[in-house]
Order: structure tokens, then C-alpha cells, then sequence
């Protein structure tokens, strides 16, 4: 595993902003090359915000491309928003890409729940042409434990929950077992224990486990396939070793991309690929790229010999 900094030092090059939705609710950000020729947009996990996506984001801006890191509704400084259904986020996230991005490709970047948004973002509006996901960390299905859990801690006031699930030192590092594979490895307790404490003041729980998450498993996102279309330009990343997704995570995800044979397993990882697993993200972004470059570029040849295929007209509407 690669050797992190502090999480103070990744928040270096990314500037914060806001956007206001029609409704009037506020979406938070933060962007770093603004000027860059690729767009990468990343949806963090629930009870998570943008901090926890900042080590991989940053990577992205190494490399020089424009990255978009969105705080959900009622995570970080965004305002939480009315969800009847799960496709009320889909729409949410649908508002932002228009807003940040209207006309230019881009690769969406979706970690846990996050992912869950982007799928269903994609399913509902599709991906433009030359744009691509990388779905990591997808959760089809809570392990049998964890369901439990969230179960007990859905019920419990804010304050409360806030102080068990983000300060508690007892807790912390139960939590950090449960979500990484390597949890001996003291450069990552450390990086995520700061992620969970920066984090904590700025999660609404009752509000992400009360309305957020149970529209989310009332949508069962990855019950039915994606269009072929999508599938194609589409990868997902997960831990071989995520107790929160469960033993049956692969065979889901598989049935989800009907074999397309774009499920990548990151060996001696956790639930947070997004720290475990920087690398395999990243290849997998560079490789949609290409593919989305290669289906891009056979669409337009298939064009191009349909149109010289039909039949030609003279003036007087006879064939040529």
C-alpha cells in the first residue's frame, strides 16, 4: 500500500465552491484544475464527504485533469434535500453535472452509496458520448452483520450517534477494522482516523440513515443490469475482502454487468478502495478512456459507411 500524508496536505490545489439548485438548495464542492482538458466528477460515501475522496482526487490532479468533488446532500456543506425516491438523487446529481460540466465529457466517480447515485444517474439519463463510470466499492446488498448494526444506530438520536460513530475512541477503532482490509497498517489507521474525526461534524446521520439509505435499498440499484450501452463504459472496483458488501459482492456486481468482464477485484482490500486501492482506480479510469475512445471512434466510422451505403437521389428524386 502507498504512503499517505496528512489529510491537511491533499486539501492543497482544491478551492472551495457552491452551486444553488433550482430548489434553492445549496451543493458544495471543491475543484482543483480548473483549466484541465479531462473531467473527473467523484460522489463520496455515505456519512462521508468530500475529505475522504481527497487522497484519490488528488491524484487526478497530479496528472493535470479538472476535478469535481461533490459533498451529498446533507454531507459536508451541502444542504439536504427532499427524497421521496432514490431517483430523486439521480435527478440531484443530474442538476449538478449540468451546472459543472454542461457540454464536456467527463468520468464519474462513484464510491459506496456514491456509486449507488451514479448508477442510477446513468440509468435514468444515460452517458454522453466519450464519457465513462468507475463505480467503486458498490454495496447490492449489506453483509448480514452490518445490517444489524445500522439497524440499531438508524434509531439512535444525533447527538448521540455522532458522538459513538465519529469521536468515541473505543469505536474508532472498530470501525476502521470493519472498513480496511489492512488494518495494522498504522499509515492508513492514521489517514482514515482523521478522515472520520474532519468528517464528523459535518454529517447529518439521522438524515442519511433515516431518508438517504432507505431509498436507496428500496431502489435496489443493482438488481437489473445496465443498458449494454453503459455497461461498456462502465467499471466497477471492489475489495476482495469488503465485510460491509459481503461474500456475495463479485457474483452480484457480475450479474449487474451481465459478464461483461468489467469487475475489477483489488486483492488485500476493504471496503475503502478509495484508500486501499488508489491504483486499480486509477487504471480503471485510464482504461475507460480508451474504451470510450474506441466506441466513440467505431460509432463514427459506422456512420460514415451507413450515409456512403444510402442511396443517393438526383434532382428530380430519381436514383443516381
Amino acid at each position: 500500500m502507498k504512503q499517505f500524508l496528512s489529510l491537511s496536505q491533499y486539501r492543497e490545489g482544491f478551492h472551495s465552491k457552491y452551486i444553488q439548485l433550482i430548489n434553492g438548495a445549496s451543493v458544495h464542492y471543491v475543484e482543483a484544475n480548473p483549466q484541465g482538458v479531462r473531467t473527473v466528477i467523484i460522489v463520496h460515501g455515505i456519512t462521508g464527504t468530500h475529505y475522504s475522496m481527497l487522497p484519490m482526487a488528488s491524484e487526478w490532479m497530479r496528472l493535470g485533469d479538472r476535478v469535481l468533488v461533490v459533498d451529498l446532500p446533507g454531507h459536508g456543506r451541502s444542504n439536504r434535500i427532499a427524497v421521496a425516491s432514490f431517483d430523486d438523487m439521480a435527478h440531484w446529481l443530474h442538476e449538478v453535472i449540468q451546472q459543472l460540466c454542461p457540454a464536456q465529457s467527463f468520468v464519474l466517480v462513484g464510491n459506496s452509496f456514491g456509486s449507488g447515485v451514479c448508477a442510477q444517474y446513468a440509468r435514468i439519463y444515460g452517458l454522453r458520448e466519450e464519457c465513462g463510470m468507475v463505480l467503486g466499492a458498490p454495496i447490492p446488498t449489506l453483509a448480514p452483520t452490518m445490517q444489524k448494526l445500522e439497524r440499531i444506530t438508524s434509531r439512535l438520536p444525533e447527538k448521540i450517534m455522532q458522538a459513538i460513530y465519529y469521536s468515541n475512541r473505543l469505536a474508532e477503532p472498530l470501525r476502521i477494522s470493519i472498513l480496511l482490509r489492512q488494518h495494522h497498517n498504522k499509515n492508513a489507521r492514521h489517514l482514515v482516523s482523521e478522515m472520520i474525526r474532519n468528517e464528523g461534524p459535518l454529517v447529518q446521520h439521522r438524515y442519511a440513515f433515516g431518508v438517504l439509505m432507505p431509498s436507496y435499498y428500496r431502489a435496489n440499484v443493482f438488481s437489473a443490469p445496465l443498458p449494454k450501452d453503459i455497461r461498456r463504459r462502465t467499471i466497477v472496483v471492489h475489495g476482495d475482502a469488503d465485510r460491509l458488501a459481503g461474500r456475495e459482492v463479485y457474483m452480484l456486481m457480475q450479474d449487474f454487468m451481465k459478464g461483461s468482464g468489467n469487475v475489477v477485484v483489488a486483492p488485500r482490500c476493504g471496503h475503502l478502495v478509495h484508500v486501499e486501492a488508489i491504483d486499480a482506480q486509477m487504471s480503471a479510469v485510464d482504461s475507460l478512456r480508451e474504451m470510450a475512445s474506441s466506441l466513440l471512434l467505431s460509432a463514427r466510422l459506422q456512420s460514415k459507411q451507413t450515409i456512403s451505403m444510402s442511396p443517393q437521389f438526383s434532382e428530380n428524386g430519381d436514383h443516381m
